[in-house]
């Protein structure tokens, strides 16, 4: 196959524009395609799947030519999960909507059937308790997630909402429309289904080069949606806002705003909004279902619900009572759409139905960031949901604005999503530090606990452990350095100059990076300016490409020492289960402490000796 085959001009384009958002370099165009794929299909169902860029490696399949299987992902309510210890954490919540996602992604313009029965051959023989053909180790990781979710203790919590298993095939083409295909494509998935009685559904879907060309522009929040809003007032003029209104929406246009082009609820609207959704089941949402299906109730859905906040930053009357909206999210409202979109199919052709709606109209970011907390303190919401919008994180993104233009690299701290989102000046998204990035960075390289980035969800970092990081007078320094060096890491990876199969270990090494360069095990004081100083001082080290691969050479022998010791004194461990143990953390800082121990002594000979 020659080194390029897809022809799509506007498929080339997205490929190079996303090439260079996550500093691909020299990348295949077969392996890119691969993961826009991926990037796609999953961040449909989470939007944060990719805010930490490593996640491109850690659900590839293919890296030694898996048989049949380029990706794979488990997500539980709809959030993407890595290992096996992130299940404790949906466990507490006693809701678990689970899913199963493989994809296979072929560059050809046809579909091939050969390929595709290769695909889903490769998963019944996956999901199968006795595979014949041999798992790869990413496989047989994966495997363990899975079998983690079938012990009782999980299953009895999803017992009466069993697994769906979902297959994505894609092809830089057009999808074809023969009948023979659709025909082979439900055997498979009864083939599947009867395999497999343990899990409620398998879909497969057949993805092309509309499917690229329409998720990315919903995923990079360019698609934009025509509506008619007949019903509204406008707010008049207010500082910030380019205008406002307080209206309401037939039920069919509002659902134009929420689902994408695949039919599906865009998820990657309510990033804004401070809860996920809380599922059917959850009272206050089971009454809206009541609602919405009492034919005595619906006409009054609109005194009795609160309401949707939109905030867009394109707004504009193309005609009569039509507007067009582009580049927005719903900042309150994430359990009522949601809701409406899974009764769809029932209230869609409703003349009963109307949605109160608050549209803004505005770029202003603390305008926006107001609206967020306003809208959301109406009901009982954690105050950590809130943590981002909190002044030490306005602080902190300054520092990372004004340090990063005399720095040798720029980083940039997002306190809300997309919100350097820009399509005439794009970041490069690696570049971009979010709050979950900055929570497992700053426990794992500055206070030293690297496991806890690997087997906690961040929220939980932050809840057991917010005595330690974001207090209002710490020193910016050392949040910017936990950053910079996770970032050197990943463009050290994708250019071959450190091996890939130490992503898993990313935030081990880059803690123990960071200690040989201080030569000292703790930072020092979070509120000091000579811990500032101290960071400041590593930073432009940093620049040294030299010191730069000695010291991250250094770290990863000392942490391949330790885990000779480790498996000596406990067993042999996967990288994966290594990573998120406490033992071997205790481990690694022993051997730190020896070096640095070492390291003094030397340093007082050579004094003595001169």
């Amino acid at each position: 196959m020659s080194k390029n085959v897809i022809t799509n001009r506007i498929v080339l384009g997205i490929l190079s524009e996303f090439k260079n958002d996550f500093k691909f370099g020299d990348e295949s165009e077969s392996k890119v395609f691969e993961k826009i794929i991926n990037y796609l299909v999953f961040s449909k169902i989470d939007p944060d799947a990719f805010s930490d860029s490593c996640i491109f490696d850690l659900v590839d399949m293919d890296k030694n030519s898996t048989f049949g299987i380029d990706a794979f992902a488990v997500f539980i309510n709809d959030n993407l999960i890595t290992d096996k210890e992130s299940i404790l954490e949906y466990q507490k919540t006693k809701r678990m909507d689970i899913k199963f996602v493989f994809i296979q992604t072929k560059r050809s313009t046809s579909f091939d059937s050969g390929e595709f029965l290769k695909f889903t051959t490769a998963v019944g023989n996956f999901l199968s308790n006795n595979p014949s053909i041999d798992l790869s180790d990413e496989l047989k990781e994966s495997k363990e997630i899975i079998d983690e979710l079938f012990k009782p203790e999980n299953a009895r919590i999803f017992a009466n909402k069993r697994p769906k298993c979902e297959l994505y095939f894609a092809i830089s083409g057009n999808k074809t429309t023969e009948e023979s295909i659709a025909g082979l494509i439900t055997e498979e998935e009864r083939k599947l289904k009867t395999m497999n009685r343990e899990f409620d559904s398998f879909l497969i879907k057949l993805i092309d080069s509309d499917y690229v060309i329409d998720s990315y522009a919903e995923i990079e929040n360019r698609h934009t949606v025509s509506i008619v809003f007949e019903k509204n007032i406008p707010c008049g003029q207010i500082d910030d806002v380019e205008q406002s209104f307080i209206g309401y929406l037939p039920i069919g246009e509002f659902l134009k705003l929420i689902t994408g082009s695949d039919g599906n609820i865009r998820k990657n609207l309510f990033y804004e909004n401070v809860r996920d959704f809380q599922g059917q089941s959850n009272t206050v949402n089971s009454e809206i279902s009541e609602t919405l299906i009492d034919q005595e109730k619906i006409d009054k859905f609109l005194l009795l619900n609160n309401g949707i906040t939109i905030v867009t930053k394109e707004f504009r009357n193309i005609r009569s009572n039509e507007y067009e909206i582009c580049d927005y999210s719903i900042v309150n409202g994430c359990q009522t759409s949601n809701v409406l979109y899974q009764n769809a199919d029932l209230i869609r052709s409703s003349n009963k139905l109307y949605i109160p709606v608050k549209i803004v109209h505005t770029t202003n970011n603390n305008v926006i960031t107001s609206l967020i907390r306003s809208t959301n303190r109406q009901t009982p919401v954690p105050d950590e949901a809130f943590v981002s919008l909190e002044k030490f994180h306005k602080r902190l993104q300054d520092y990372y604005k004004m340090y990063s233009q005399s720095c040798f690299e720029a980083l940039y701290y997002e306190r809300r999503s997309k919100e350097f989102s820009n399509p005439t000046d794009r970041i490069e998204k690696p570049r971009i530090v979010n709050l979950h990035g900055q929570i497992r960075s700053f426990i794992s390289i500055i206070v030293g606990e690297p496991q806890l980035a690997m087997s906690n969800n961040p929220t939980s970092i932050l809840k057991e452990h917010k005595q330690k990081i974001f207090q209002d007078d710490h020193v910016y320094a050392p949040y910017f350095l936990s950053s910079l060096l996770l970032y050197i890491f990943y463009i050290k990876t994708e250019n071959e100059k450190i091996s890939k199969k130490y992503v898993i270990s990313r935030y081990w090494i880059c803690w123990i990076v960071r200690v040989i360069l201080f030569n000292r095990l703790e930072i020092g004081h979070m509120n000091s300016e000579k811990t500032a100083q101290r960071c400041e001082k590593v930073i432009e080290q940093l620049n040294n490409d030299q010191i730069v691969m000695k010291t991250f050479r250094d770290a990863i022998s000392l942490f391949e020492e330790a885990k000779a010791n480790h498996r000596n004194a406990h067993g042999r461990e996967r990288n994966a289960q290594l990573v998120r143990l406490k033992t071997f953390r205790d481990e690694v800082k022993q051997k730190l402490l020896n070096k640095l121990t070492s390291t003094s002594t030397t340093d007082a000979v050579t004094a003595r000796d001169s």
